[in-house]
């Protein structure tokens, strides 16, 4: 699941290329990225710390927004 999220994130980036939009993609890609390598570092879910959850959801929530709208002006 965590490895799906970063796709997703570097695809919105590719889809924003050539867009205005090209930089915030990528950086959001790049805190999904750290997000979920944090998140990978521990076995139960209750010992991840909430500021990873929480940049990881933002970032999901984000790399849709992203896609859409790079879609949509492309």
């Amino acid at each position: 699941m965590l490895i799906v999220l970063i796709g997703l994130a570097v695809g919105a980036a590719y889809v924003c290329h050539g867009t205005p939009l090209f930089v915030p993609a990528v950086i959001v890609a790049i805190c999904a990225f750290w997000s979920n390598g944090v998140m990978a570092n521990f076995r139960r879910t209750d010992e991840v710390p909430r500021l990873a959850t929480v940049v990881s959801l933002i970032c999901f929530v984000l790399t849709l927004a992203f896609g859409i709208a790079g879609l949509v002006i492309s």
